[in-house]
């Protein structure tokens, strides 16, 4: 069938012509003559620096010291000071943790570090961020020096635009990987390390890791663990906190500890705490293994913390509605959570 071609159509056809020409018409006008052309730049290529020492099946000469200052409320900054041994002079290389179980991709937070400084002997260190493995810093030990202090501060997000919040008035989430740098070329298993930790007055805090000392300023420190093993035991600490034994007759003990926004979003009643215990206890009938020493379930009840549901051997992170509790008729979805995590402490975690 043919097609007739309207007026109007013809007459936007003509215009875009029209204006296709004038267009070409004003760019050689426009064009830089080649003689005034700047010469070509092949791009900068940075000077290659040394590999990062591979990581070995030796125990590291001495024990980290890891020491978080968390009682900035007002900016929702930790405050780290690590001192770390060395037995040598010669370039060193401290990472921040890139490979994270139960992470299914590389964790980069750099953005959120601030004011890092090396120092040994009272004297601060040059030091550069590896221009490719941005989660590695380099830095030359001098001769004599026997430890090496890093110090810098994790920014935790205010808003969820710039990341999960970990960290609000009333709570807060360690991960330990936010806060420590470990040597390069150690297996993360044969590197020993101390954490203390000092909170705001009147938190409570509950973590696998398991406590050696607590201070009248609210600072607790924790019994020495493997590296792999800390930044697998993180914590949850807060304002309002209550805890429940979920095996009060079980050889290795199973905690229920809960941080809330109130205290009255933790308001459990009898039964439903029984269907938490009897929820572990056909766990261990149907594994009939109990390979953890101690386990802790990590809760929040929080609006304002970010959601969470994340495994670990000895621990989970979990975050839940504020009516987990206080409306457990209807407040059902999600409820399957806290299994789910226990559960990859045999699949995913003791099996790894």
């Amino acid at each position: 069938m043919k097609k007739w071609v309207s007026a109007a159509r013809f007459s936007t056809s003509v215009g875009l012509v029209f204006a296709a020409v004038v267009a070409q018409a004003a760019l050689a006008q426009t064009a830089v003559p080649e003689s005034n052309q700047a010469p070509y730049q092949a791009p900068y290529q940075a000077s290659a620096t040394p590999a990062i020492p591979a990581a070995r099946d030796i125990a590291y000469p001495g024990m980290l010291k890891v020491l978080v200052d968390a009682t900035d409320l007002d900016h929702r900054r930790w405050v780290v000071r690590q001192v770390v041994p060395v037995d040598k002079a010669g370039e060193m290389v401290l990472m921040t943790p890139l490979w994270l179980p139960g992470k299914h991709a590389p964790q980069r937070f750099a953005d959120k570090i601030a004011n890092v400084r090396f120092s040994a002997k009272g004297e601060t260190l040059t030091w550069l961020r590896d221009p490719v493995a941005v989660n590695a810093f380099r830095f030359t030990v001098p001769d004599g020096v026997t430890e090496v202090v890093a110090e810098f501060e994790y920014l935790a997000p205010m808003t969820t635009a710039a990341g999960r919040v970990v960290q609000t008035d009333l709570m807060a989430n360690f991960q330990w990987e936010l806060a420590s740098m470990y040597p390069a070329g150690y297996f993360t298993s044969r590197i020993p390390v101390q954490l203390t930790l000092k909170l705001p007055q009147g938190w409570a805090h509950a973590s696998a890791l398991e406590v050696e000392s607590t201070g009248a300023d609210n600072t607790v420190t924790f019994k020495p663990i493997s590296y792999d093993n800390f930044i697998d035991s993180p914590m949850f600490a807060g304002k309002y906190y209550k805890q429940w034994d979920l095996t009060p007759k079980g050889k290795n003990p199973v905690r229920l500890n809960v941080f809330a926004d109130k205290p009255e979003y933790m308001e459990a009643k009898p039964e439903v705490i029984d269907l938490h215990r009897k929820m572990v206890d056909q766990s261990i009938k149907l594994f009939k293994s109990e390979h953890y020493d101690h386990y802790d379930f990590l809760v929040h009840l929080s609006e304002e913390l970010g959601d969470i549901g994340l495994e670990h051997h000895r621990s989970s992170e979990n975050g839940h509605d504020i009516k987990y509790f206080t409306d457990w008729a209807n407040a059902y979805i999600g409820r399957d959570l806290l299994a789910h995590e226990f559960t990859h402490s045999w699949d995913g975690k003791f099996r790894r």
